[in-house]
């Protein structure tokens, strides 16, 4: 998911979950629905207890999504949510 993590644990398993939501792709007037790209999208990390996400992680996790469907992306809402 991530080409490179904000942090890394030593747990095995991802420990928190960001979902980007209202995502505003760069699709040249074409409507994302008819190009297949989501109006949301979770993405997984593992970092340390207790991190506060960063302006920078943000923009990891948002060209991630821009890489991985090949659009660019102007503008987005998420949240951050520690798991269980």
């Amino acid at each position: 998911m991530f080409s490179t993590p904000p942090a890394t644990t030593t747990s095995a398993s991802p420990n928190m979950i960001i979902r980007i939501y209202d995502i505003d792709w760069d699709t040249d007037g074409e409507l994302p629905e008819k190009l297949d790209l989501p109006n949301s999208e979770e993405v997984e990390l593992d970092v340390p207890d207790g991190y506060e996400l960063t302006d920078e992680d943000l923009e990891d996790v948002i060209d991630t999504l821009s890489d991985r469907y090949g659009y660019a992306i102007f503008g987005y809402d998420y949240e951050a949510e520690e798991m269980d």
